[in-house]
């Protein structure tokens, strides 16, 4: 029986037999499930995934109507977190780039708590040079505050 090249979370590199990937496949959508407290994935899906990723090839993709959004909230302020210097345009281009994000959104560390006002000077800009860099679409973390800001400018 031969072993399966994949990625742990970690990113680092394992060899699994054929058995234990889909073991894997099927203990983590199980896991997701009960988590998420959504429906399981069904024996054909998890078959599906199984296929996919015992592929022998570098690069693996799915047919349309089969992909899974990937986004992440408050992203700005998770790398940062984990004391990785670098600036909130730097982490949504990670995401983008690295993590594969297909959305991404400039947010505050005051999320929610902060009046806007006092950084809408800054994030105004901020937000006009992410929407140039990126590909995906961004948002804002403050979208329900802006709306109540009539015509908000940068002086």
């Amino acid at each position: 029986m031969s072993k399966i090249f994949s990625r742990l979370g970690d990113g680092f590199a394992t060899f699994l037999t054929e058995g234990e990937l889909r073991k894997n496949l099927e203990e983590g959508t199980q896991d997701a499930s009960e988590r998420g407290n959504i429906p399981a994935l069904t024996g054909d899906e998890i078959e599906h995934l199984y296929d996919i990723c015992k592929g022998i090839h570098k690069i693996s993709g799915v047919e349309k109507g089969r992909e899974v959004i990937m986004t992440y909230d408050g992203g700005t302020n998770k790398i940062p977190r984990l004391g990785i210097n670098t600036g909130r345009l730097q982490t949504l281009q990670i995401y983008e780039r690295c993590f594969g994000a297909d959305t991404t959104e400039l947010s505050d560390p005051d999320y929610t708590f902060r009046q806007v006002k006092p950084t809408l000077r800054d994030d105004i800009p901020m937000m006009e040079q992410a929407q140039l860099l990126m590909v995906v679409p961004v948002f804002y973390g403050r979208c329900r505050t802006l709306a109540s800001i009539p015509n908000p400018t940068v002086p």
